[in-house]
């Protein structure tokens, strides 16, 4: 209960109002239940919690007592009533009637001599024995929390009583004097479950309702300070509270402990803001009276409900209104104070709980409850028709057996019957092909039957001829025997040979083994000195951060000492200055026992310290440094302090104004706090409460990002802090799927950081994070092939494109260029490697600057990375594709296994956004697609010849190259994986060029090569198409010149290709494709005013790929990540 005073006036939040009490709101219901009761009514006031039911008891009951009655109120929601047994339970009333009408001196004899009356007879007996006759007054008896029985298997003995209590009056005046009134959160029908013994039918309900207008003038008194014009104040209030009592009352509070005077005009705006601020908003942490959570824990407390009665929300919410049907979920809604009665509809009681219990929220709670949430919400959304989101196998197996004992919706009806329908329709299915694939295979075996029998016939007759042949063979051999002697002499001669390359191949051996005997002794000692280097390393290291940290804490400590210094001299907040100085110095201290762990909270403790002498409010600046030594405690294991420590920051937490929590600093230090409380909530398995803390931590980050952003400067949150909250809550809530997509973007926004700084390690540390989240492995922490498809390799091509903006050095693209460069096949498995894959691999890793790093892990992973990552640094044209570093595991060999899975199935070479062009590939065992020249335009021709390909011979290798690939591929039981490799080239027809390919290698420059002094309609094409191009300028005149030449070496510059000027057929190609792909309809002259108009290019617009058009183009590429295509469109 809190009360606010504005001098004389008083509001009450909570608890029963009194008689003195100056903002008690009379309603209708007051006259009704008191006049009810003057009559001798039995009456029952059955509403949703904080109504103020309890203070219309007792007022009642005050009016009731100054008039000459005698009551008492039974409350049962007390220990005492709450009892399972039945006769300790109507002793407890007996009892507690006893001791405050003061009628008998020993109950317990009293109840002793009645042990042979059940325990309902003996009440009855001492209402009509003892009770009555003791007291000459009108007697009531108010009985409070009557919904505490609903658990009680004994109850409805008890409201029989009363009825017969009632119906007594007639044959015992006495029994006039007596009356009932229950209050409580129950529905009459939950109370008793035989219908013929209720009393409900025969008293009188009370039906109380909200605040309107008229009636809550008394409140208007103690916003009179606080505005201009508190009418248009308090109409506003009970617009956003729909004249909920306990709501009301809270708001006007909240008025009242504002600093701010309402002007006139502002009334709406104010009270919005505020509503939002204190009540909406981050509503978990500030609803501390539990208002709104009581009305989320009845919504959701029988979980065989809950499902059914958030649908039922949902669709009022949805609606505006529905039509009252008075079923039990429409009274349990109601109960709950969610929705309320008005003009035989219900609807959400205000615009308070409609946007904290939100449709986010209902989706939520729904996903808690419900096993196939997701998949039913998009099968709705899709109106029914979206047949994928229904379910199958062990996942509809488990619906239905969830669905016995629930309630369920008709929507959920319908859906688990679709599911089940769709389900045997492809049972059905899967039959016919069955039974087609029985009977296909029938029909096979009685023709291999028929050729079976063909085949013996076939080889009867061959064994006739045979034996003439033996005959003929026996007859030569006779002739045979002579030689045979002067054969034995000849395998002497041989054994003797053999035995001496025997003796002289062991001898070898045992030379070979003295020579990897000693190149092993070498090694061992090139180890023990690596080795010896290594712990240096680390020494050194370990020597240089510890002194970092002394500096830090020297640092704060001088800062403590200035503080104190100050304190001297000024007499102002000497107290709460003393308190943040003992503060600092403590978490100082413990940073140290952490560091004497080696702990790596000791650096989060001292730069909290550090960052708490920015903290200008002092209550801010305590909850946030008692946090941070709670956090440090709970490291150590000393869970008694951790538990003070969290416990005082808490409170000081709880005192700070809106404006401050609501700040950069307050938002930020709220979600530490709440970290810090979640991760002591967690580890003493304080589940539900943790989750609650995490929780509204991340309701923090998630509402308010700018304010959250850990890339600025001098933040009091880090990535690190971020993440942990992330993990943390996933890791005790698995089923938030929110916050997973919340931790995979912060991941994203952690590298794109790292990146940024140019902080490689932290960088590759985070790629290897986001590898194993996007594939859901982050426990396993293991990827297959199998995690590697496509919408992985989307993920992949993002996290490059990060790498590729950071440095064109480095990215899975630019390893991929080095992988294919170096020799490596596409779509090969470690497993299925040639001594030739072997190679090309190690010298793959040598063109990346890995080798020494890994190899085979003899070497130390550490200083070899630590060594790399110094020469990148020093030398801005070092390690080509040497980052993102990923094999991070020797022991399984994982990383290297997960990197050639995504180089050889992850389409990285033609990516939008940091790359215009595949790289050069000459003479490599693949085609595929991206690739361009006159060895695709040949694979399109054979592709012709097979009948697979039917396009024009570009030269390019594009979508429909690739199609025609797969499907030649499918045809021939290859892999339809789209490219060309040897076993697909060796099953395609030969062309005249490809045979004279295979068969000799490629000079180059061939006969067909155009060059110097050659004249010709050849070369007027080839000077035409290089005008096109804007490479050349003039009249094409068939004759191959200087200027040409030129043009051609320009021109193979710009497309990566061997720049000789001469016009292969590689560049004929090339070129070609330039000019006639539509994708590439853009002349030179068209690209400079583009270039132009975006301030790019400053020349002259002449159509000549001159020098500075082509340095405009390198900027505008990399400003817009596009290619030279788009550049007219962008």
């Amino acid at each position: 209960m809190v009360s606010v005073n504005n001098g004389s006036y008083r509001y009450q939040v909570g608890g029963a109002l009194g008689q003195d009490v100056p903002s008690y709101v009379a309603r209708a219901a007051d006259e009704q239940f008191y006049e009810a009761l003057q009559a001798q009514e039995f009456c029952y006031v059955l509403n949703s919690r904080q109504m103020g039911k309890s203070s219309l008891m007792v007022r009642t009951l005050a009016r009731l007592k100054s008039e000459g009655w005698a009551g008492i109120v039974l409350d049962f929601s007390a220990k005492d009533s709450q009892i399972e047994q039945a006769e300790r339970w109507y002793n407890g009333i007996i009892n507690q009637l006893n001791r405050h009408f003061g009628l008998l001196d020993n109950a317990r004899t009293w109840l002793k001599e009645r042990d042979f009356l059940s325990p309902v007879e003996r009440l009855e007996e001492f209402i009509e024995t003892v009770l009555l006759p003791g007291m000459n007054q009108r007697i009531v008896i108010f009985i409070d929390e009557i919904d505490s029985t609903l658990n009680l298997p004994f109850t409805d003995d008890f409201f029989a009583l009363i009825r017969a209590c009632y119906n007594k009056r007639a044959e015992n005046a006495d029994y006039k004097r007596l009356t009932f009134a229950l209050l409580g959160v129950a529905a009459p029908a939950e109370l008793i479950s035989d219908k013929k013994r209720t009393p409900f039918n025969i008293g009188q309900a009370i039906d109380l309702k909200g605040f309107g207008f008229e009636e809550a003038q008394p409140l208007v008194k103690g916003l009179e300070t606080k505005a201009h014009n508190p009418q248009a104040v308090l109409a506003e209030i009970l617009k956003w509270t729909g004249g909920q009592p306990f709501l009301t009352q809270r708001l006007c509070q909240l008025v009242v402990d504002n600093t701010e005077f309402i002007s006139a005009g502002k009334e709406a705006e104010f009270i919005e803001k505020l509503a939002h601020n204190r009540l909406i908003d981050n509503w978990e942490s500030q609803d501390e009276q539990e208002h709104l959570k009581t009305i989320r824990n009845r919504l959701l407390s029988n979980e065989q409900k809950a499902a059914y009665l958030l649908e039922l929300y949902r669709q009022i919410r949805q609606a505006g209104k529905l039509k009252f049907q008075n079923t039990a979920e429409e009274r349990d809604l109601q109960l709950s104070g969610l929705v309320v009665k008005r003009h035989d509809n219900l609807i959400v009681y205000n615009p308070i709980y409609e946007q904290v219990f939100n449709e986010q929220w209902i989706n939520t709670e729904l996903g808690k409850l419900r096993p196939y949430a997701e998949n039913f919400r998009a099968w709705v959304a899709s109106g029914g028709k979206d047949e994928s989101r229904l379910l199958r196998g062990q996942a509809l197996q488990d619906a239905k057996q969830w669905s016995l004992n629930q309630n369920l919706t008709y929507q959920d009806q319908q859906f688990l019957a679709a599911s089940e329908g769709k389900e045997i329709q492809e049972k059905n299915a899967v039959a016919d092909k069955e039974a087609q694939l029985q009977r296909e295979i029938k029909d096979r075996e009685a023709a291999e039957a028929r050729n079976q029998l063909l085949s013996d016939a076939n080889k009867k007759a061959q064994r006739r001829i045979s034996v003439g042949v033996f005959v003929l063979v026996v007859a030569v051999l006779g002739g045979a025997t002579v030689g045979g002697l002067a054969n034995k002499k000849v395998e002497s001669a041989n054994f003797q040979v053999s035995e001496a390359n025997k003796n002289l191949a062991q001898a070898q051996i045992k030379v070979t083994q003295a020579q990897k005997n000693e190149q092993k002794a070498k090694d061992s000692a090139t180890q023990a000195l690596k080795q010896e280097q290594q712990v240096r390393k680390e020494a050194e290291n370990a020597n240089k951060t510890v002194k970092e940290a002394r500096r830090r804490e020297i640092e704060i400590l001088t800062r403590l000492a200035a503080k104190e210094s100050e304190l001297k001299q000024t007499s102002s907040q000497n107290e709460n200055t003393r308190a943040e100085i003992v503060n600092v110095r403590q978490l100082v201290a413990l940073a140290g026992k952490l560091r004497d762990q080696n702990s790596s909270d000791s650096d989060e403790a001292l730069r909290l310290a550090a960052l708490s002498f920015n903290v200008d409010n002092h209550q801010l600046k305590q909850a946030l440094l008692l946090s941070a030594k709670s956090q440090a405690y709970l490291q150590l294991k000393d869970w008694s302090n951790a538990k003070n420590e969290i416990r005082e920051s808490l409170s000081n937490l709880y005192k700070i104004n809106d404006k401050i929590l609501n700040s950069v600093q307050g938002l930020q230090a709220q979600v530490l706090i709440k970290k810090s409380l979640g991760d002591f909530l967690a580890q003493n398995k304080q589940i539900s409460k943790a989750i609650q803390s995490y929780t509204e931590a991340f309701k923090i980050l998630k509402n308010y990002p700018n304010e959250t952003d850990f890339t600025k400067n001098n933040q009091l949150l880090t990535g690190e802090n971020i993440e942990s909250v992330y993990r943390n809550l996933i890791e005790i809530n698995p089923l938030y799927k929110e916050v997973e997509k919340s931790l995979t973007q912060h991941l994203y926004a952690q590298l794109k950081y790292f990146l940024k700084a140019k902080n490689w390690s932290d960088a590759d540390e985070k790629t290897i994070s986001l590898m194993f989240n996007i594939a859901k492995k982050e426990k396993t922490r293991d990827i297959n092939d199998e995690d590697i498809n496509n919408s992985y390799c989307l993920d992949i091509k993002r996290i490059d494109n990060l790498w590729v903006n950071a440095d064109k050095r480095f990215g899975f693209s630019v390893q991929k260029q080095i992988w294919i460069s170096t020799g490596n096949r596409l779509g090969s498995k470690p497993g299925d490697w040639t001594d030739k894959d072997s190679e090309n691999f190690d010298r793959f890793f040598k063109s990346v600057g890995w080798d020494g790093v890994i190899r085979g892990g003899e070497y130390d992973v550490t200083l070899g990375y630590n060594e790399l990552l110094k020469r990148i640094n020093d030398d801005p044209l070092y390690g080509k594709g040497g980052l993102p570093y990923l094999p991070w595991d020797l022991n399984s060999n994982i990383g290297t296994k997960t990197l050639i899975s995504i180089l050889t199935h992850c389409d990285l070479l033609v990516y939008k956004g940091f790359m215009t062009q595949s790289p050069p590939r000459s003479n490599l065992p693949y085609l595929m697609k991206g690739d361009e020249g006159e060895a695709v335009r040949i694979l399109q021709e054979r592709l012709r010849i097979a009948g697979y390909y039917y396009g024009n011979f570009t030269g390019v290798f594009g979508p429909i190259t690739e199609e025609s690939v797969k499907r030649f591929q499918e045809a021939n039981k290859l892999e339809p994986n789209g490219i060309a490799g040897p076993d697909t080239l060796t099953k395609l027809p030969a062309t005249e060029e490809s045979s004279r390919e295979t068969s000799a290698p490629i000079q180059a420059f061939s006969k067909d090569s155009i060059r110097m002094g050659d004249r010709g309609e050849a070369v007027r094409v080839l000077q035409e198409q290089l005008t096109k191009a804007g490479y050349l300028q003039g009249e094409p005149k068939g004759y191959f010149d200087s200027r040409t030449s030129n043009a051609i070496r320009r021109f193979q510059v710009d497309n990566y290709l061997v720049v000789s000027g001469i016009a292969d057929s590689n560049t004929r190609a090339k070129l070609y494709s330039l000019v006639n792909n539509p994708k590439s309809d853009i002349t030179v002259i068209e690209l400079q005013r583009s270039l132009r108009d975006r301030g790019f290019y400053k020349g002259a617009l002449n159509g000549i790929m001159t020098d500075d058009t082509r340095q405009a183009i390198q900027k505008a590429q990399e400003f817009y990540g596009i290619s030279v295509n788009d550049l007219k469109h962008e």
